[in-house]
């Protein structure tokens, strides 16, 4: 993105911008708009689980149970991952 604001600092025009750096513009745009779009997904689905009392997140919720994703197994109880971080 910055090879492209540098483009255009230099007085360069739309009128002859480069295939190649409008393409790169495009997927940088793209990239950024699917990044924030996963995390907001992930936040979501995080923030959802806490509501319903247990996390499938490692760390982010040590005072619940971690769940296995898949199968729903607990695999650490609440508040037993805040006792193993200090050793």
């Amino acid at each position: 993105m910055a090879s492209g604001v540098a483009y255009f600092a230099s007085g360069a025009t739309a009128e002859t911008l480069p295939v190649w750096l409008a393409g790169l513009m495009l997927l940088t745009c793209v990239n950024f708009a699917v990044v924030i779009t996963l995390v907001f997904v992930f936040l979501a689905k995080a923030i959802r689980e806490s509501k319903h009392g247990y996390t499938t997140a490692v760390g982010l919720y040590p005072e619940l149970p971690l769940l296995d994703s898949k199968t729903g197994v607990v695999l650490a109880e609440a508040g037993a991952r805040r006792e193993n971080r200090g050793k």
